[in-house]
Parts: C-alpha cells; sequence; structure tokens
C-alpha cells in the first residue's frame, strides 16, 4: 500500500489548488508561485506577489512581449514557467518567481484537480 504524502487536501478545487501551489512553493522556496490563463487571467496563487500580476507578467512574456512592463519588473528575479494541458484542450501557465524551479508534481497535481 503506498502512502500519500499529501498532507492537506480538499475537494473543492480552489482549495486543492491553494495547497498544491503552497507546497510547490515550500518545496523550491522562492517569492511566490500562481497559476493562470495563456491570457493573464489568475486563476490560484500564494505568496508575496499578487497571483494577477505574476499570471498577466507570464502571459505576456510567453507571447513574447519583451516591451510589456510586468516582465521587466521580475527581470532581476527567476521566473520559471510551465504549460499544462488540460484533457478539454484548454491550456493553463504555472509560473514560479524567485524559485529554484518547479516540479512535475504540482504540473501533475493542477492536471489532477482541474480535469
Amino acid at each position: 500500500m503506498q502512502l500519500s504524502r499529501r498532507v492537506r487536501r480538499s475537494s473543492v478545487p480552489s482549495l486543492a489548488l491553494e495547497f498544491l501551489l503552497e507546497a510547490e512553493l515550500e518545496r523550491h522556496g522562492g517569492m511566490a508561485i500562481a497559476l493562470g490563463t495563456l491570457e493573464g487571467v489568475p486563476i490560484a496563487g500564494v505568496g508575496d506577489v499578487e497571483p494577477s500580476r505574476i499570471a498577466a507578467a507570464a502571459a505576456a512574456k510567453l507571447a513574447g512581449s519583451a516591451q510589456h512592463p510586468l516582465p521587466a519588473a521580475f527581470a532581476a528575479q527567476s521566473f520559471r514557467m510551465s504549460v499544462v494541458q488540460l484533457p478539454e484542450g484548454q491550456r493553463v501557465l504555472i509560473t514560479s518567481v524567485g524559485s529554484s524551479g518547479l516540479s512535475s508534481n504540482v504540473e501533475s497535481g493542477v492536471l489532477r484537480i482541474l480535469s
């Protein structure tokens, strides 16, 4: 029997996402982590930076908007992004600011929660 590593759980998707992102932030450190749409609309986030700022900056960076002021505001911190494809064809963007990386656990967790 395999033991679950998750300590905090919820069947409410918004809480489950928050718990998942908090665990990822604890694993890799950093300032904040957010989940958003490719258009920059925030879905969830935790940390010291407003999720709406992270989601907008990540969407602008992914779109190649080098002149957009939000990605430039995060230029001094590491900025890790990962796109997750959901079963319905939608894609979401996980972004961490100031962390050493993103784990595959957070990607699979987002997929599990939002599917």
